[in-house]
């Protein structure tokens, strides 16, 4: 078994449907594909990847598990999913195995981008692991096509995610296996809740 896809688009139905397959995805593929070149650029989106009739629970898994990179669209909704926390708790294990996101080797393999303003119901765990790039500013315009801000801003983050995929890196077998991936879902779903965090006011002098 090898990879299947570059890249796994992890995003809650519930808030980010429409924008996600209308917008962000075309854009996505757009700034991407051209950082990378002549690349045959793969990625999975539920939309069209689950077909009529799957066992869509298991065609989820097994796409995510064959994908060499995640971008996780943080929306309000993103953490209280548990798919999302699963979907999440999977790819931060995968990066444990590839030894990603250490001392050693701070890249990840998760890219998230932050809808809305929401930093208080983040999990802490993302907030102190986790580098966020902002496009919140350039989210909703309400109209269907992306802003020229947001087009600038997916361009310039889409290098950081295009090194990475330039990459080499193993695909293990037990990735597939029901027990790594419950393992991998217990180690991590407390850690992925939403959680109410104040930030400490900053003082006068932190002001100026």
């Amino acid at each position: 078994m090898s990879y299947e896809y570059d890249i796994f688009i992890s995003y809650s139905n519930h808030d980010m449907a429409d924008y996600v397959r209308t917008i962000l995805f075309p854009l996505i593929k757009q700034e991407i594909g051209g950082t990378l070149g002549e690349r045959n650029l793969k990625i999975f989106i539920d939309k069209i990847g689950v077909n009529s009739g799957d066992d869509w629970e298991n065609r989820i898994k097994n796409c995510l598990i064959k994908s060499r990179i995640m971008i996780a669209i943080l929306s309000p909704e993103y953490f209280k999913s548990e798919w999302c926390k699963k979907e999440m708790s999977f790819m931060l294990e995968k990066e444990q195995d590839l030894k990603f996101r250490c001392q050693q080797n701070p890249s990840g393999l998760i890219f998230p981008l932050k809808i809305r303003n929401q930093e208080k119901r983040y999990p802490k765990y993302v907030l102190e692991k986790i580098q966020i790039t902002d496009i919140k500013d350039h989210s909703y315009s309400g109209i269907n096509n992306p802003s020229i801000d947001l087009q600038r801003e997916i361009r310039h983050w889409s290098i950081n995610v295009a090194d990475i995929l330039d990459l080499s890196f193993d695909y293990k077998k037990e990735w597939m296996e029901s027990d790594w991936q419950t393992q991998a879902h217990n180690k991590y779903s407390s850690q992925l809740n939403p959680s109410i965090i104040e930030f400490p006011k900053p003082t006068l002098e932190q002001r100026s």
